[in-house]
């Protein structure tokens, strides 16, 4: 996945739904003790 022109690995389902351009589906996930990064 490319982040701000860098390659980054996909470590989490939010990461994964950006890059599939699922953002919509964001709010939908529930997470059970895993760590959402803040969006910037």
């Amino acid at each position: 996945m490319l982040k701000d022109g860098k390659t980054i690995k996909i470590t989490n389902i939010w990461d994964f739904l950006e890059f599939k351009g699922r953002t919509d589906l964001i709010d939908k996930v529930v997470s059970k003790g895993a760590k959402r990064r803040s969006k910037k």
